[in-house]
């Protein structure tokens, strides 16, 4: 018998219990290819997360520093909670150093030149983070992200509430962007679109350079998908600004609802967005009404099909 009536078998038992709440509050994991994970971050976990960040915010505002010893080497270690915070700040991390330079957007409007843009971009991320879940993909080798969803519920009751709170303090570079991604929003008019209050939307849409054309983008959009199933949101939707990432969504069934091409943005006659690469003519708003599982099963399936299908040419070839 142990100190206050409580024997080994107690403290065993309540052992087991502290390990189980541990495993409920670790984020969920979501169908992925096979050498990422793909994670839910958690709204009980994003002080934790705020805090590190405020923490290390010399750091973050430093674009083109080094930031090597924030890439934590999260190996051997379970994804639990207390995991959580390193991710996300990996997470921040990675959307400053590729999101900000490589997304058409962001790129042809100069936004890593604008250092109050990229603070104030890194503030509404971080409201976006902690009103919503996100999703981070991790490396199944050395478990940084390589990957990134922000994505929010938007209840339509909510709108003007959520802009006038976020729209302090904006640098110069970034006005003109939110004032193009609003008005590409607005003329969608998205809820009366699918007539519902709730829209599940996607703010942003990352992959680490290394893991293009891998298969990545298209998971993190089928997870997107999947949340806003466990969610019962009745549609969804996306702003994306990439030829890439629009490609993507068409293949998913995503319909475009608006679209505005970049060389038509014109402010005090000049072009906000110049150069956005080829292939990046427009940001498009993208939507549809949230699938069944059965919709996504079917995808998948006529995926194995064309893989298998693939794999038999490929043989046959060698054997000629």
């Amino acid at each position: 018998m142990e100190d206050g009536g409580r024997t080994a078998s107690d403290v065993q038992k309540d052992e087991m219990l502290l390990k189980m709440q541990e495993r409920l509050k670790a984020p969920l994991e979501w169908p992925s290819i096979d050498s990422c994970k793909i994670l839910d971050v958690q709204p009980q976990h994003f002080d934790e997360v705020l805090r590190l960040i405020k923490v290390n915010e010399k750091t973050i505002r430093n674009v083109h520093g080094k930031n090597e010893h924030l890439q934590c080497d999260l190996e051997s270690r379970p994804i639990t909670c207390c995991t959580v915070s390193y991710i996300c700040m990996n997470f921040l991390i990675q959307l400053q150093r590729h999101y900000f330079k490589d997304d058409p957007m962001c790129a042809s409007a100069g936004l890593v030149k604008d250092p109050l843009s990229v603070e104030c971009y890194l503030d509404y991320i971080r409201v976006w983070m902690k009103d919503t879940t996100s999703l981070v993909a991790l490396s199944s080798k050395s478990e940084r992200v390589v990957g990134v969803v922000v994505a929010r519920p938007n209840i339509e009751v909510d709108r003007s509430i959520t802009y006038s709170r976020m729209q302090i303090h904006e640098g110069e570079v970034l006005e003109k962007i939110m004032d193009f991604k609003n008005t590409l929003v607005k003329q969608a008019d998205v809820h009366n679109y699918f007539n519902c209050r709730e829209i599940f939307r996607l703010y942003i849409l990352c992959v680490h350079p290394s893991y293009r054309s891998k298969g990545l983008g298209t998971a993190l959009l089928e997870a997107f998908i999947l949340m806003a199933i466990a969610l019962q949101m009745p549609a969804i939707v996306a702003l994306l600004t990439s030829g890439v990432t629009q490609e993507l969504a068409m293949r998913l069934g995503f319909k475009v609802l608006n679209e505005i091409q970049y060389s038509r943005w014109i402010l005090n006659d000049k072009a906000v967005f110049i150069n956005p690469g080829v292939g990046n003519y427009s940001a498009a708003l993208f939507g549809m009404l949230t699938p069944s599982m059965e919709y996504l099963e079917n995808i998948w399936r006529e995926r194995r099909i064309l893989k298998r299908e693939e794999e038999r040419r490929r043989n046959k070839r060698k054997h000629r």
